[in-house]
Formats: structure tokens, C-alpha cells, sequence
């Protein structure tokens, strides 16, 4: 996953944190990475380190590393606002410091996306799908999707699902799957399951597809696998 650099400059010597709100106007608890209102939250500010190579001795830099995950790790486009904030007291209070600046950011699997609205799927999700036959006797196939957002992994959930179809080319006859084998994902990120007796047929193509949901979002990929007999 993605993080997102956040400086600004400010009076040397300050307190400048920052603050994370959703739409929903709760905010990031930095103290379990996720968000509630204002009044729940434990750690309601990421401080910012400063750097004094920022502006020399009137002004420095004040910069916060943001693991884009916490804000959003689901495939459907989230808007985020990135407060930075100057402490006035000892201790993080949000009426009263001042606001130094806003930023919003809108989110996609733990990346930043320069286009789309809030609830939109952007483009560059990619399902891969595969087939690997584990016996001699080829009495047992191996079939795994995998998802990538502009060719990162993206982290599966243990609520997300995946269901497999596989059909003779051409004549579109279901060889297995029929949509009813939901599979959850293992350590390796990718969904995978074994097919007892696929009953493929010499020099015949297949073709591989998968239904994947990923936090309420669908996604589909396929491939074409030939399966050649012997000579």
C-alpha cells in the first residue's frame, strides 16, 4: 500500500499535527486506525516532525507519513480531508488550534486516484485467473485469481469472496463451478481452491472465469486454458 507525504511549513519551533476526516466528518484515531467522532477518539492528531530545512530560522517544514490503508483499502473510490493543524496549549485541542490548512484526497485501495467520484471503481483493477492441474492423471486442477490495482496486489480481506466458472470453449457448456463454490482468500493474497474430476477433454479449450467481491465491489477476470492429450 501507498502512503501520502504530507508537509507544510510553519513557524519554527511550533506544533503543527494533522488531522483526518471522513465524509461521514469522523475522524482517523491514530491510536487503532479507525474512525469515530471527535469525542471518541483516543489520538486525534498525527504529529508532524519538523525539518529545519524547511525555511530556515523563522520557519520549518512539518512532515507526517499517511499509510493510505487506514483511510481506505476497498476498491470503491473514498474522499478524505487532511487538516494541518497548529497546537495552541499543551495538548490537541481542535477548537481551539488553529487551522494552518486542508487538504482533500480521494482514495482507491490504498492509493491516491486524481479521477472519480466517491463510490466509483477506477480503472486499472485487474482479476487474474490461473489453472494448474496437480496429478499425473489430471484428476485434479488447481484454479487462483488474484487482484492488482495498477499492478500492485491488492490486500483480500476474509470477507471477501470468489466464485470460479469454468466452460468448454465455444460451446460455453459448464465444465465446474456454476457459481456455487464462494472461496476465501489464503496468506498469499490470491484465492485459490482444488476441483476434484474436472473431466476435461483432450485438445479442447476451457474457459477460466472469476466473479471476485471485494468489500461489496465486483470484479471479474478470465482466461483461456487449452488441455492437450496425448499423442
Amino acid at each position: 500500500m501507498a502512503t501520502d507525504l504530507q508537509v507544510i511549513s510553519d513557524l519554527a519551533g511550533g506544533n503543527v499535527y494533522y488531522v483526518v476526516w471522513n465524509a461521514a466528518r469522523q475522524l482517523l484515531d491514530w491510536s487503532d486506525h479507525t474512525f469515530k467522532s471527535a469525542g471518541s477518539a483516543t489520538t486525534k492528531g498525527l504529529v508532524g516532525t519538523e525539518s529545519t530545512d524547511g525555511g530556515g530560522a523563522i520557519e520549518s517544514a512539518y512532515i507526517a507519513s499517511i499509510d493510505l490503508a487506514y483511510l481506505n483499502a476497498t476498491p470503491a473510490i473514498a474522499a478524505f480531508w487532511v487538516d494541518a493543524m497548529r497546537r495552541t496549549g499543551g495538548a490537541i485541542n481542535l477548537a481551539a488550534d488553529l487551522l494552518l490548512d486542508t487538504q482533500q484526497v480521494k482514495v482507491s485501495a490504498g492509493s491516491i486516484v486524481a479521477n472519480g467520484s466517491p463510490g466509483d471503481i477506477p480503472p486499472g483493477y485487474v482479476v487474474k485467473v490461473g489453472m494448474n492441474v496437480t496429478s499425473t492423471a489430471g484428476n485434479f486442477v488447481q484454479v487462483y485469481a488474484a487482484v492488482t490495482f495498477n499492478g500492485q496486489p491488492v490486500t483480500l480481506g476474509e470477507d471477501d469472496t470468489c466464485v470460479f466458472d469454468c466452460f468448454e470453449f465455444e460451446t460455453e457448456l459448464s465444465q465446474f463451478g456454476g457459481g456455487t463454490d464462494p472461496v476465501g482468500p489464503a496468506s498469499s493474497n490470491q484465492f485459490e481452491t482444488i476441483v476434484a474430476n474436472p473431466n476435461f477433454v483432450d485438445d479442447c479449450e476451457y474457459n477460466l472465469k472469476a466473479t471476485v467481491v471485494i468489500s461489496g465491489v465486483t470484479l471479474r477476470g478470465e482466461d483461456f486454458f487449452p488441455v492437450i492429450g496425448s499423442a
